[in-house]
């Protein structure tokens, strides 16, 4: 074959604009396109209240708490850099409160093998073994 570099770039998701962006020009003074007084409150003055900065706020108190097993799959490292290992894993999920977090589950490895992302709902916590005759 011939031996010459293309010049055409590969797809990713989105096409890719290349060319620089028009120049912007802000509209001359005076134009209904820049309001001088846009709106009645932008010139009011805000005053702090007396207490500003002193407020107490509520106790804390966490109501949330959700945990299930479901697949995920590592798509991408890095914006634009695939993953090497792009399997379906099994994790744990956990919301609590405002904190989420994601575990391993142990055991990885025979779940996926045996039923590949499958149902997260049906879990067991160790391989089942055929019974020998």
């Amino acid at each position: 074959g011939i031996g010459r570099t293309s010049t055409l770039k590969r797809r990713r998701s989105m096409p890719e604009i290349m060319a620089a962006p028009p120049p912007y020009t802000l509209p001359p003074v005076g134009s209904p396109f820049l309001p001088v007084n846009a709106h009645p409150l932008a010139q009011a003055r805000i005053v702090p209240r007396d207490d500003e900065g002193r407020e107490t706020l509520p106790g804390y108190s966490n109501a949330i708490l959700l945990r299930g097993v479901m697949p995920r799959k590592m798509e991408f490292t890095a914006p634009g850099v695939q993953a090497k290992d792009r399997k379906w894993r099994r994790v744990v999920c956990e919301l609590e409160g405002t904190a989420f977090r994601v575990y391993r589950c142990a055991g990885e490895g025979w779940w996926e093998r045996a039923v590949g992302a499958g149902d997260g709902a049906v879990f067991s916590a160790v391989p089942a073994k055929p019974a020998k005759p």
